[in-house]
This record gives structure tokens, C-alpha cells and sequence, in this order.
């Protein structure tokens, strides 16, 4: 028998270590595809300067990592720790670059919070890097290291408490159970892990006091349910939503084993339930939960009013941030969704062990402790399955106290032994009665389930890399994410001064995120201002009432790229007019005189051929000549020929005035219609004959420039273009479509013209993709 519980233990110690070092190569695994992810050039050419005095690390508050997934709680926590470094809030109660232009206010408790910020200062001490930069690497790190620190306290405690085989089934389902082992995905900072282990790390302890209770006299069960106390009300401090459930869970768990361990005739219960201290339990619970939000919330207990208990989450229709398709409203229509698939099977593995537990419980006698453990920790996982059932986001919560029953279900049965009789002349339990005669069964059973959920759980969490090469293929969102990065830096190089976005709500947080800009409607359950703000703006049913609601935010550039519908899908189902709701006009093409659209080059990716962003800049009101030339040309600029076409017959309402002309001589070049060509150009050289280009704008300057290089009139080209060298600086540079700017520099190159100052032929250069850039300076 020795020798066999040697090799038992060996074995559970080799499986151990086998989940330890798994897990570490799964995060590996992670960071070095996030980090090659993040490394991926710009498609336009802009480069992120490192700089130590911008609290992101990066100049004009830019970032540049680039998160795992789109998981709207992973920005906030990105910059909310950067911003507590910055301001030296050890708690942040108000954010900037929310709801513009006052802000708003932050209810979300600090825990998760400062678990990132000690990973941010020790890679500050140990590196030397700037806090900023720290930060980005705490968000790769902070999600693996919390994994691997619980992954290895837990099988260490639970083997002490509970024998080898609870560890090696503890060590398994932390390293893979999916979704939970999602919660800690490198790059994708998320508090639900953290309040799931507190929730099971509650659990465990309360087991370990009524294991103690079971071996020895009552004192030794006191500190343990003292300290079950404190563990589950720091759980609700990170997460009221997820921990009071599970403490009504507990509480019919406990009533259930005290129902199931009654006293009967003959045999009474070695350990009564309502001698366990559960008022130790309870009162080391409340004490912490006040003191928690005392500390978190002394001078802002308004915010309390703010937390919902039963109120679901952003993410309450997501199965996790990384699974695909894995939105939906309960677990039923997600099923329905995707199919009856591997990913179903492995999620729904928790209640199949819940099941066996279920059984168990009821074949053991009534004197045997387990029985009243398994009971208890069944009451969380019943309350978790019933929410999961009703949303999608509790399945990691059920693998999280699953584990804890699965704690109770697999100790060693010595860990129930009772040294001596709690009431004198009892009958105890023997040894045979103690031991099923299918325990082996039970717990080969529930090895192979909780192995089996595991191996899934790693083999799905593991990056994808396409082919034996492992050639990075980009993922949805990893690619609008790395474009939506590059539209940040884009915009912010062509815009001085403070940025205001409005855009829908997923893509204003990445923008704020990646650009350092302001925002509107961000998803926050803090930010109901600004979503109303945001949803005003894109149902206003006039260009006046649209205009005077961005003015009042203090809007500067307008983003819609075509992968987030949120505004077109919320006005079909919402609006009763959706053709008169503002966004449906704006993607129409119907821009009002305020507008300015600013051609974006949409990058060459595999899989992203069709989509687009269309940028917008808020200006003050254009002459429609001027506004209506702008689009034609801006129409150009994006490849839409059609829409062109349109804006150039709309164009000739406008005989005379020569940025019209040249804007339909443009479109009539691109278009290959030469005869409406010939005759819009004459009529421009006649029109600029009568000097008719005296109140051109710069920019319609310099594209009447380039209309006069194609149409071999040099002569006049070389003096326009002298013209705009002459008059040119960095705002009307940054004004210029990005293929506009190559060819007025390359025409000026050609003509032996140049920008006089050498900042600005830094800044137009810069201004350019790398391919152009090079192209250009290799140009005789």
C-alpha cells in the first residue's frame, strides 16, 4: 500500500508540473505572437516614437500594442493604469478621454487594477523602462503571471489540505479549462479572472475549515472560515456581480449538507453543520466587504449607486473575448448558433462533473464528512450553471467553482478522518462504509473529464499560425485592430492640437486607446452620457441639428470604418426614418459643407479587400464649389468611380468657377471620357486666361497643378506650382490626400522646385508610405 500511494503521488506530481509547464508554453506561445503582431509595420508609413515623458511611453500619448482580441474591458484597463501612474491616483474615479469633452466618472473597483500596476513597477525597477512602456508590457504579462502564481498556489495548498490527486485535477483545470484559462490571455488584461480565483480561493478555504472541523476539535476550523470570510468578500470587491451569487450559492449549499447530514435514528452526524462557525465566517466576511468599499469608494460613495448585482455586464453575451461566433443571449441560442460542436462539448464539461458530484453526494452515508462538502460546494455550482444557462459570460465562473467541487469530490479520504467522536456513544462511520466500493471508477471518471476539458482548453487557447512555416496569418480582429492602429497614427499626423473622435462606440475606445485621442461613446456602464451623446448625433434628422450637437462635444474628425455597424444596425432597428438619420446619409455620400472627407489608404490585406474607413474632418463651412470639389476628388482618391461620376455631373452646375472645372477633368481623366475631358479643359484654360484662379484654395491649387502637368501645359503648371511651393506650410501639407502629396512633391522635383524649409520636407516626407517615400527620393 505504501509503495502504491508513492507511486500515486508521483504520478499526480508529475501531472502537476506537466500543467505547469504546459501553461508556461501556452503563454509563450501567446506573447511571442503579440509581440509579432504588434511589430507589424504601418501599411501608411507612420512610426511611433518612443518618448519617456508621454505617460503612454510613446509621443502624443500613442500606443502601440496591439491587444489579443477586441475585449472592450482591456482598453479601459490599459489606460486607467497608465493614467494612475500619471496623476499618482491610487484610485481612479475620473477618466478624460471618455464621453468629451468633460469626461466621466469611474466606478470599477481598483484591485485588478493595482495587480497591474505591481506588474508595471517591478518591470520599471528591473528593466529601467519608462512607466509607460512598463505598462505595455504589464498588460502582456499581468494576465500569464496571475495564472501561473494561482495555478501553482493552488495545487501546492490544495495538496497539502487535500492530498495529490485534488491537486493534480486542481492543477488541470486551472491550466486549461476553457473559457476560464481565456481570462488569462496574454495582452488582454481582464478582472474576471482575478474575482473567479478569489471565488474559488473562498470556496477552497471554506472546504478547508470543515475538513479541519473533521479531524480535530472545533478551534482548528475558526481561522480557516475566518479567512474564507476575507477571500470571498475581496472576490466581491473586484466583483460584486460574479461574487454574491456564489455567496447565495454557498449559503443553500450549506443548508443542503445540514438537510443531507441530519441526525437519524441510530446514527447521529459526527459533526453537526450548525456546529461549524459559521458566524466567524460571516462576520470576517462583512467586516472586509465594508472596509473594502470604505477604502475604495470614502469619498465617492455616490458611485455605489452605480453597481447592479444582477445587471449584465458588456461581455454578458460573449462566451469569452478570443471564441468566435460566441456572441449570443443565453447559452441555448448559442448552441444554435454555432452547432452542436467540439467547443459546445468542452464548455458544457463542468456539468457533467457536477452531475457525478450530484451522485456522489447522495451514495455516501450519511456520517461520512464528504458528503456535507460536496453538498456546500455544490450550491455555488448550481447558483453558476443557472446563470451561465442565461448568460454566456458565467461559464468561466462555473469552471472557476466547478474546480472547487471537484476539490471537494476528489480529497483524500483521510482528510475527513475524525480523531475522536463529537458526541459520546455515536456511531462512526467504518472505514468500509468511508470508501465507496466504485470510488476508483469515481475518480478515474473524473480525471479523464477534467483531463479531457483541459487538453481542449489548451489545444483552443494556443495561437494559430498558418502552415509548417508558421506564417503569421492575422486573425478579425487582431487585423482591424492593426488597421484601426494605423488610422490612429495617421490621423494624429495630420492634425495638430487635440483630437475629438466621434465614431462608433468600439471603434472610438481602440482610436482613444491608439491615438491618444478624446472620445464620445465609449462602452462603459459609466458612459450612458456619452452613448446618448453618440446615438443623437447619428439619428439627427438634419446636417444643422447633427452639426450643432458635434460642435457642442467639440468633434474634430469623424471615423466609420465598414467592419463596426454599430450605428447603421442600431438605426434599422431602432429608427422609425433610418434614410433621414445622419450616419445613413454620411454613408450615402450626401456630406454637408462642414464636413471635409480626408481620403484614408485603406491597406493591402489578405481578407480586407473590401473594406474601407471613411475619415472626416469638422471645418468651418465651405463654399459648395469648393466642398463639392472636394468629394469628386476625394471619391477619386478612395477608387469609387461611380460615386465620381455622380459628384462630377452634380459639378457642372458650376460653368465658371475653375476648382470645379478642374475637379471634373479629373474625374473625366480617371474615367477615360475624353471627349468631356477636352471640353472641360479648354474651358479651364479659358477660364484661368481671365485670371478666374485668383480665390483658389491651396489644395485646389495644387490639383489644378497637377491637371495642367497631364495635360502637357507646363508652362502653367510651373506657375501654380510656384505659387503653392511658395504659399505652402506643415497645415496645408497635412491637408493633401497622401497620393495628392506624392505628386505635387514629384511634380515640384520634376519642375526643379522644393520645399524651401527642411522641417516641412520632413514633415511631407514623413507624411508618405514608405513605398512612395522611396520611390521619391530615388526619383533623379
Amino acid at each position: 500500500m505504501s509503495r502504491s500511494l508513492s507511486l500515486l503521488r508521483f504520478a499526480s506530481l508529475v501531472l502537476c508540473l506537466c500543467a505547469v509547464g504546459i501553461s508556461i508554453w501556452v503563454h509563450i506561445t501567446q506573447i511571442q505572437r503579440v509581440e509579432t503582431v504588434t511589430r507589424l509595420p504601418t501599411p501608411s508609413g507612420v512610426a511611433t516614437e518612443v518618448s519617456g515623458r508621454s505617460p503612454t511611453g510613446y509621443a502624443d500619448g500613442q500606443r502601440r500594442l496591439i491587444l489579443a482580441a477586441r475585449n472592450v474591458d482591456s482598453f479601459h484597463w490599459v489606460m486607467q493604469a497608465q493614467q494612475m501612474f500619471e496623476r499618482h491616483e491610487w484610485r481612479v474615479r475620473h477618466v478624460d478621454y471618455d464621453n468629451a469633452p468633460e469626461g466621466r466618472e469611474v466606478s470599477t473597483p481598483s484591485p485588478y487594477r493595482w495587480w497591474l500596476g505591481l506588474i508595471v513597477w517591478i518591470d520599471h525597477v528591473i528593466s529601467h523602462r519608462s512607466l509607460g512602456l512598463a505598462t505595455e508590457q504589464a498588460m502582456v504579462w499581468g494576465g500569464p503571471t496571475l495564472q501561473m502564481l494561482a495555478l501553482v498556489g493552488a495545487a501546492v495548498f490544495v495538496a497539502w489540505r487535500f492530498g495529490f490527486f485534488a491537486a493534480t485535477l486542481v492543477s488541470l483545470g486551472v491550466a486549461g479549462w476553457f473559457p476560464f484559462n481565456e481570462y488569462f490571455h496574454a495582452a488582454l488584461p481582464d478582472d474576471h479572472g482575478l474575482a473567479n480565483l478569489c471565488a474559488f480561493g473562498g470556496i477552497v478555504l471554506l472546504l478547508t475549515g470543515i475538513a479541519a472541523r473533521s479531524r480535530e476539535r472545533g478551534g482548528a476550523a475558526r481561522p480557516w472560515f475566518a479567512l474564507a470570510g476575507v477571500m470571498s468578500a475581496i472576490a466581491a470587491w473586484v466583483s460584486l456581480s460574479i461574487e454574491i451569487p456564489i455567496l447565495v450559492g454557498t449559503g443553500s449549499g450549506a443548508l443542503a449538507g445540514a438537510w443531507l447530514t441530519r441526525e437519524r435514528k441510530g446514527v447521529a452526524s459526527p459533526i453537526k453543520i450548525a456546529a461549524l462557525p459559521w458566524r466567524t465566517w460571516a462576520l470576517s466576511c462583512a467586516v472586509t466587504a465594508i472596509a473594502a468599499y470604505v477604502i475604495e469608494y470614502y469619498a465617492h460613495l455616490d458611485l455605489i449607486k452605480n453597481l447592479s448585482v444582477l445587471d449584465p455586464g458588456l461581455n454578458a453575451t460573449r462566451l469569452s473575448a478570443l471564441t468566435e461566433n460566441g456572441d449570443a443571449p443565453n447559452f441555448a441560442s448559442w448552441i444554435f448558433r454555432v452547432g452542436f460542436s467540439s467547443t459546445v462539448v468542452a464548455t458544457a464539461l463542468p456539468l457533467l462533473v457536477i452531475l457525478l458530484c450530484l451522485v456522489l453526494t447522495f451514495r455516501l452515508a450519511a456520517t461520512n464528512p464528504k458528503r456535507r462538502m460536496l453538498a456546500i460546494a455544490l450550491g455555488p455550482a448550481a447558483v453558476a450553471a443557472v446563470f451561465a444557462f442565461f448568460r454566456l459570460e458565467w461559464w468561466g465562473t462555473l469552471d472557476a467553482v466547478t474546480l472547487a467541487l471537484v476539490v471537494a469530490a476528489s480529497a483524500n479520504p483521510d482528510a475527513h478522518r475524525q480523531t475522536s467522536p463529537e458526541i459520546p456513544g455515536t456511531k462512526i462511520a467504518s472505514p468500509q462504509e468511508r470508501f465507496l466500493p466504485d470510488y476508483i471508477l469515481f475518480s478515474t471518471i473524473l480525471l479523464i473529464v477534467v483531463g479531457t476539458s483541459a487538453v481542449y482548453g489548451v489545444l483552443r487557447i494556443l495561437p494559430r499560425w498558418s502552415g509548417p512555416a508558421r506564417v503569421l496569418s492575422l486573425s478579425g480582429p487582431e487585423a482591424e485592430l492593426w488597421v484601426e492602429r494605423d488610422v490612429a497614427g495617421w490621423l494624429r499626423q495630420r492634425a495638430d492640437g487635440e483630437i475629438r473622435v466621434f465614431a462608433p462606440p468600439a471603434t472610438t475606445l481602440s482610436l482613444c486607446y491608439f491615438g491618444g485621442f478624446n472620445g464620445i461613446g465609449t462602452l462603459s456602464p459609466d458612459n450612458q452620457s456619452g452613448i446618448t451623446g453618440s446615438i443623437r448625433i447619428s439619428t439627427a434628422t438634419s446636417d444643422e441639428e447633427a452639426h450643432a450637437l458635434i460642435e457642442a462635444r467639440g468633434v474634430t474628425h469623424i471615423v466609420l470604418p465598414s467592419w463596426d455597424s454599430f450605428f447603421l444596425e442600431y438605426i434599422q432597428s431602432s429608427f422609425s426614418r433610418p434614410e433621414a438619420a445622419f450616419i445613413n446619409r454620411l454613408e450615402n455620400g450626401n456630406v454637408p459643407l462642414w464636413l471635409r472627407p480626408i481620403a484614408y489608404p485603406n491597406p493591402n490585406l489578405p481578407g480586407f479587400e473590401n473594406q474601407m474607413v471613411r475619415v472626416y474632418a469638422v471645418v468651418a463651412e465651405q463654399k459648395e464649389t469648393v466642398a463639392s470639389s472636394r468629394l469628386a476628388e476625394y471619391w477619386l482618391e478612395i477608387g469609387d468611380l461611380e460615386k465620381a461620376g455622380a459628384a462630377e455631373v452634380k459639378l457642372r452646375r458650376f460653368p465658371s468657377d475653375v476648382g470645379a472645372l478642374v475637379a471634373r477633368a479629373r474625374v473625366c481623366l480617371e474615367r477615360g471620357e475624353s471627349d468631356e475631358l477636352s471640353k472641360t479643359f479648354d474651358r479651364l484654360l479659358a477660364r484661368l486666361a481671365l485670371g478666374g484662379d485668383g480665390m483658389l484654395p491651396w489644395d485646389r491649387r495644387v490639383s489644378l497643378a497637377i491637371l495642367l502637368a497631364r495635360g502637357k501645359r507646363i508652362d502653367l503648371a510651373r506657375e501654380q506650382l510656384r505659387r503653392c511651393f511658395a504659399e505652402v506650410d506643415r497645415l496645408k501639407l497635412q491637408s493633401l490626400p497622401t497620393a495628392e502629396l506624392y505628386n505635387f512633391l514629384g511634380l515640384g522635383r520634376a519642375l526643379g522646385l522644393s520645399l524651401a524649409d527642411p522641417s516641412l520636407q520632413t514633415t511631407a516626407l514623413a507624411l508618405l508610405p514608405p513605398h512612395s517615400r522611396s520611390r521619391l527620393e530615388q526619383s533623379p
